[in-house]
């Protein structure tokens, strides 16, 4: 590689070439000039502006800093939404087809979409964030027409009416359910308990399960993923958040169309369990930090295709007791356990 600043080169192997954030002789980004940088609104103008300047290889590897250099404005969620492309096998799709014929391309732009949308990107943003890399990519691809919403769509139900006749598939209780309360450990041997403990409002200070779906079902597939064992939702509970929380965790806040924050909690037992699973040893801070990073990330993509951003903010480990220091925060939270076994 060579740095755009101050004329250095230096040979970078294998995943090393796209992992480079900085030069290793001046120290600035090597890929914009510090003082020619320019700052891009949107995905759109950053992933063009890329392409343009590094070519198709940089573009559909993994752009990492790149994107940070050209549009560092951008939301939390649509960094997520880039990432996305990356990691559910998007881009190596359209990477493959890039020397292809139109109609090989045009099947590659749907299998990307199809890899976006089994990973539960809402089908109008797959489609959206895929166009705009083939444009990147010069590629003339004719976009489908915006599937149209039901007129007679209703709004999700609010909080209250949700305790009232909650749904089959989600059930939202106003008491814990025993099976479902962190600071009594469950009597069943061999399993094991983690709960999300979700607190927000929206601009007009309601709370919707239209919000906490996301962010229960991003958990609960992270956990099948990345602990590779049986997880078993139990009943969504409603909690104060004037209640101390015992046990150990990591929080994430965040701001925008809604704004409050995620929880994620556990008996210290049950957190060895889960660092023992995910990363192979008893590393149990960087264990729920990493968990409450990829579940509020990966959330924020689905809530972006429900129309609702969010950024988000740094996560914290808290050890103990946990009292909420958010005074604007609502009065309750919904608390979805799982139970986890081997």
């Amino acid at each position: 590689m060579k740095c755009i600043n101050c004329g250095s080169e230096w040979q970078a192997s294998g995943a090393a070439s796209v992992t480079i954030t900085n030069c290793p002789f001046c120290g600035e980004s090597p890929v914009v000039k510090k003082q020619e940088q320019k700052t891009l609104e949107n995905t759109k103008q950053a992933l063009a502006a890329i392409s343009k300047q590094f070519g198709a290889d940089i573009l559909l590897g993994k752009l990492n800093a790149y994107i940070a250099d050209f549009a560092p404005s951008l939301s939390t969620a649509d960094k997520c939404l880039v990432n996305s492309v990356y990691e559910f096998g998007a881009s190596k799709v359209l990477k493959e087809s890039i020397n292809s014929s139109q109609e090989d391309k045009e099947r590659a732009v749907k299998i990307a979409v199809r890899n976006m949308t089994e990973a539960y990107v809402a089908p109008d943003i797959a489609q959206n964030i895929i166009c705009e890399f083939t444009d990147a990519l010069g590629w003339k691809i004719d976009k489908p027409a915006p599937v149209k919403k039901e007129a007679a769509e209703k709004p999700a139900p609010s909080t209250s009416s949700v305790s009232r006749k909650p749904s089959p598939a989600v059930a939202v209780n106003q008491k814990p359910s025993t099976t479902g309360v962190v600071n009594k450990k469950p009597s069943s041997s061999g399993t094991h308990l983690i709960e999300l403990n979700i607190a927000f409002k929206d601009r007009q200070g309601k709370q919707t399960v239209q919000h906490i779906m996301p962010f229960s079902d991003t958990f609960k597939k992270i956990l099948e993923e990345v602990l590779n064992c049986n997880v078993k939702r139990c009943e969504i509970y409603l909690k104060s958040t004037t209640e101390s929380i015992t046990g150990v965790g990591a929080c994430v806040g965040f701001t925008g169309d809604i704004s409050g924050r995620l929880l994620i909690n556990m008996f210290k037992d049950d957190a060895v369990f889960v660092s023992n699973l995910m990363i192979g040893g008893e590393l149990i801070k960087e264990t729920a930090k990493e968990l409450a990073n990829m579940t509020a990330g990966q959330a924020a993509v689905k809530l972006k295709g429900l129309g609702i951003n969010i950024n988000l903010a740094d996560s914290v480990f808290f050890n103990n007791n946990y009292i909420e220091k958010c005074s604007n925060l609502p009065f309750e939270a919904f608390v979805a356990p799982f139970n986890l076994s081997a």
